[in-house]
This record gives C-alpha cells, structure tokens and sequence, in this order.
C-alpha cells in the first residue's frame, strides 16, 4: 500500500496515553506541565499496538491481527509466539510489545537503527518510550511524520478536559487533532480536550465499539479516541478520490467539508467545526 493511500488513526495510543492526562500524553493526564516531551511516569498494564496493515488480507495479515488481538486480551504468550513466526517489521514490532515490558523498548531502538525510514517503528516505539516514563516519545512520533510524509495522521485530543496543546501528540501541528461530540451537537465537555491544537470536532459518546468479550462483541464507548477513527475514516474516502492529495490537502478538505457554526461549548480556542462525510469529495482541497 503506498504512503498516500494510507491514513493512520492513533486511537488506541491516544485513548490510554490520553486516560494519562498531562502529570505535574499519543496522550490523556491532568493538568498542565511545562516539558511534556519528558513524558509520565511508568504507566500500569501493557502499552497499546498500533500495526499499519492497511486492507491486506494475505496469511499474514490475519495471523498478525489474530496475535494482536491476543496481545489487547492480555495473552502475551501466545501473542510473542504468533508473532515470532514471521519476521516482517510489523511483526517484529508485535513481537517486542508483547514480550512487554522484558526489552521491548531495546528491541524497537534496535528495529529503528536498523530501519530507520519506518514509521511504523517509530510509531510504536514513541508509544513504549510513553509507557516507560522516558523521553524522546515526542521525538518519535515526529520522525515517524517525517519518515512517511504523505502519510495522513489522525490523533485524539484527549480526555482530560484540558487544553490539547498540553497533550502529545495532539499538540504536533503535522496531524489532524480530533475532539469529541455528543449527539446533541455539543463537545462533551466531560472529557474533551479543546483548544488551538484541535483542528476538528467528530462523535466521540455512546459509540458502539468493539469488545473482547467475545469475537462478535461490542461496547458503546466515549472518548476522543472514539472520535478520531470518523477522522480517519473520511480521510481515507478523500484519498480514495484525489489518490495525490498530501496530508496537508487531506486536512483543508475536511475542513473545507466540515459543517460550521453548529457545535456548542467547543471551549475556548476550539474551531466550530464538525466533521462532515460526503460521497463526492473530488477537488474537494480547491
């Protein structure tokens, strides 16, 4: 799949680094803090994985999805087993999550000197830097833009009711930041995160998601993180119209879409704009 027909939601990141919001962050904790690039400290459980495997379908994709989803059940042992029959850096990068936290993060700096133009890795290693406590998360979630640039990133605010350029990654002004509403077209302002760093607003409460309670169930969820993946998912409609589009033109699109003036409490420093998705986005960045 090439760089321009991707879209990556950072939502699992996002949601749990955003149940983080700021300590005195792809990110949720409380309160403001001077040097958010330093990072929380160890956060409890296990980092969430992010794998970019796009619309494949081939035996490894789906082994991959099944050892991921073993991972997000807690079953570590048979993720690091599934993972290790194949040597992808998709799964390589699984491999170390799920061998968490014995030297996943030494495995992932081992995985990006090695392939450093992999977004991938420097996705997932920004989010274990995260979980650890230690800096440079910031640093390589950055890198990870700046290694695939025609790759279009769609993060959550947070949910800390705080100002989002407090949070990483929702301050880098190289992805689209998204809020959350409720459906009385309000930000739901038990949770959002607002401010300049926001770039739009989607549904984010009483979402139906998944579960693992079992392999046909759901959940209605809030947050940010449920907001985020409306983002992405327009965001790949206008690239699958205008496969040339950047990032940047992906971003004016939906701004340009988005229907405005509608939206209540969006907090202060928040644009009035609410996601909108259309069948006809051709042209639609001018």
């Amino acid at each position: 799949m090439s760089p321009r027909s991707r879209v990556v939601a950072i939502t699992a990141a996002s949601a749990a680094i955003a149940a983080a919001a700021v300590v005195g962050v792809v990110a949720l904790q409380t309160g403001p803090t001077p040097d958010a690039a330093r990072g929380p400290t160890t956060r409890p459980g296990s980092p969430p994985l992010t794998l970019v495997l796009g619309v494949r379908t081939d035996r490894e994709a789906r082994a991959l999805r099944r050892a991921a989803a073993d991972y997000r059940a807690g079953r570590d042992a048979r993720a690091v087993r599934e993972f290790a029959r194949w040597r992808s850096i998709e799964a390589r990068v699984g491999e170390a999550f799920a061998r968490w936290p014995d030297e996943t993060v030494d495995r992932l700096n081992r995985l990006a000197g090695l392939h450093p133009d992999r977004a991938v890795v420097q996705l997932n290693l920004g989010v274990a830097l995260y979980w650890s406590g230690l800096a440079g998360a910031e640093d390589a979630w950055r890198q990870a833009a700046a290694d695939e640039p025609d790759t279009a990133y769609a993060v959550a605010a947070g949910n800390a009711h705080t100002d989002a350029c407090d949070i990483s990654p929702a301050l880098l002004n190289n992805v689209m930041t998204v809020g959350a509403t409720k459906d009385n077209d309000s930000r739901d302002t038990s949770y959002s995160n607002y401010g300049k760093c926001v770039n739009i607003f989607a549904p984010g409460t009483n979402i139906k998601s998944a579960s693992n309670q079992s392999d046909s169930g759901y959940a209605l969820m809030n947050g940010t993180s449920m907001a985020s993946p409306h983002v992405a998912g327009a965001a790949a409609l206008v690239l699958g119209q205008n496969p040339k589009y950047s990032p940047a033109q992906v971003a004016r699109c939906l701004k340009q879409v988005g229907t405005t003036g509608k939206l209540s409490n969006v907090g202060s420093g928040s644009p009035n704009l609410l996601l909108r998705v259309s069948s006809n986005y051709k042209g639609c960045a001018g």
